[in-house]
């Protein structure tokens, strides 16, 4: 079984550092921002995409200045529907997880731990007992660090040993069905808030400079969706009810046209709109609905 890379580790990171520049401030780094696309792009392409990343959200929201929006979260009230199918629960496990990441950048302390519950309960049902739940609560509540490695050990641990799976093909749908929710979550609060940001009918030379990061963020994120593609091959008919291949061949043709066009978007001193971030938004609000709902 392939190991299971996630970055539970942000869970660890409670504190949001708030910037506090003066007015004066903010607007020379717009102005500078806004003047040098190779900066922009630098920001961007400093965060990593990797499909089984979250910190990448984290990262994102606080270099675009991102607005919290507690409603593109799931309902943590939702997980006991999730608990009749391992490979849903394990796609909802990796909705809230990313959840949580949005939940801490909106310092809505409340709302994460009550995610958290849900994901915890999610967790025990495809196998992750109580020392994972252990572990990863006892670092919430004391602020301490403990490494990545760790805790993708007693992740993985936990999940080869588990006594739930009948063999090594069930465990990789339901990592596979793990990693669908956390890439398709990730990428779906993305798109929302760029749909947000061109659609908003005044944009100040901030909101222009900071949708254009998010925008080659995006991007960099959607160079993923060939590992999910590949991770996928030969399991659609095991979750069927979350992950269509045609939408994810319909994903990657909108994410090459979006590639052909992200030089001239850029290069624009307003921002142009373009369709094919529409058309994948659309794509990610289907299928990311399609994993919430399913039961």
């Amino acid at each position: 079984m392939k190991s299971l890379r996630t970055t539970i580790a942000l869970f660890l990171i409670l504190a949001l550092v708030v910037s506090c520049n003066s007015g004066n401030e903010k607007k020379g780094e717009t102005n500078s921002a806004a003047s040098s696309l190779s900066e922009v792009m630098k920001a961007a392409d400093a965060i990593s995409p990797e499909i089984t990343n979250v910190e990448d959200v984290f990262k994102t929201l606080e270099l675009v200045e991102a607005r919290y929006y507690p409603i593109l979260c799931n309902d943590p009230y939702s997980a006991t529907l999730y608990l009749e199918s391992k490979t849903v629960a394990a796609a909802n496990l990796g909705v809230y997880i990313t959840d949580i990441v949005y939940h801490m950048y909106g310092e809505a302390t409340s709302d994460m731990f009550i995610t958290f519950s849900a994901s915890q309960e999610l967790a025990k049902y495809i196998g992750l007992e109580a020392e994972f739940a252990a572990t990863i609560l006892t670092e919430l509540e004391g602020g301490g660090d403990i490494s990545r490695d760790s805790l993708i050990y007693v992740f993985n641990g936990l999940m080869e040993n588990s006594e739930k799976y009948s063999s090594e093909n069930e465990m990789a749908y339901v990592h596979t069905s793990f990693l669908a929710g956390l890439y398709v979550e990730k990428l779906f609060i993305t798109s929302s808030l760029l749909d947000q940001a061109y659609n908003k009918e005044e944009k100040s030379e901030d909101d222009i400079t900071n949708t254009k990061k998010l925008l080659v963020v995006f991007q960099n994120q959607l160079e993923s969706v060939d590992a999910l593609a590949a991770s996928l091959d030969g399991q659609f008919s095991h979750v069927e009810n979350l992950v269509a291949e045609n939408e994810l061949d319909e994903l990657k043709a909108n994410v090459a046209g979006l590639d052909s066009k992200i030089k001239e978007i850029l290069d624009t001193e307003e921002l142009q709109a373009c369709e094919y971030v529409t058309n994948i938004h659309e794509l990610l609000t289907s299928m990311r609905n399609r994993i919430v709902s399913a039961s």
